[in-house]
């Protein structure tokens, strides 16, 4: 599952491969369907409701409509439905949001609409709320052995998903004062050791 929309040129790829996309507008889910119309395809979607990060996701008086663009299609399927919470470790702001999911799903329901696997929590909402209450969980930050600041520690024996190692390509030394980087953006306080990785861009 993609967690956030596709350019529409992709999406004949992703449902060839049986990648799962997540769609945030009934404009997008559209223009999705008739993408892949046009290709013979079927491809699962995702919706995703905004409850309240503001980051992507449909607005909750729009979800229906997006849903129904999404099941109207003989070639897109209605997988599931999502939130993402913005702030886990805060009670009363996750409150909120699984209510206002919650009535979405209702009116989902009331609609004739089935959503599919219903996900809201990520890492935060893995170790802060209670998450029996829907299908599954996205863990994010704690696949790299991070701490996302919110709810209890890692549990015992969680260690990171991937690493990434390189080898150096250069090492100096700068005395202080002096300025490393594009615009000198960093500066040097001590004498220190700068390492060069060769694993940008």
């Amino acid at each position: 599952l993609v967690l956030y929309p596709v350019p529409p040129a992709m999406v004949e790829t992703m449902a060839r491969n049986g990648v799962d996309l997540t769609i945030g507008s009934r404009v997008e889910a559209e223009r999705i369907r008739d993408r892949i119309a046009a290709d013979g395809a079927r491809l699962e979607v995702h919706i995703e409701i905004d409850t309240g990060m503001t980051r992507g996701g449909v607005a909750p008086e729009d979800s229906v409509a997006a849903a129904m663009a999404i099941t109207r299609g003989e070639t897109t399927t209605l997988a599931g439905t999502w939130t993402h919470l913005a702030a886990p470790e805060d009670p009363q702001r996750t409150s909120a949001q699984l209510a206002l999911f919650d009535q979405v799903l209702a009116e989902l329901a009331t609609a004739g609409v089935d959503p599919g696997v219903v996900h809201a929590s990520a890492s935060g909402g893995l170790l802060a709320t209670e998450v029996g209450r829907h299908d599954l969980v996205r863990p994010g930050l704690a696949l790299y052995g991070i701490h996302p600041d919110a709810g209890d520690p890692l549990p015992a024996g969680a260690r990171a998903a991937l690493a990434i190692r390189a080898h150096p390509v250069r090492i100096a030394q700068i005395s202080p004062d002096t300025e490393v980087g594009y615009a000198g953006t960093w500066r040097s306080t001590v004498h220190s050791t700068i390492v060069t990785l060769p694993i940008g861009y």
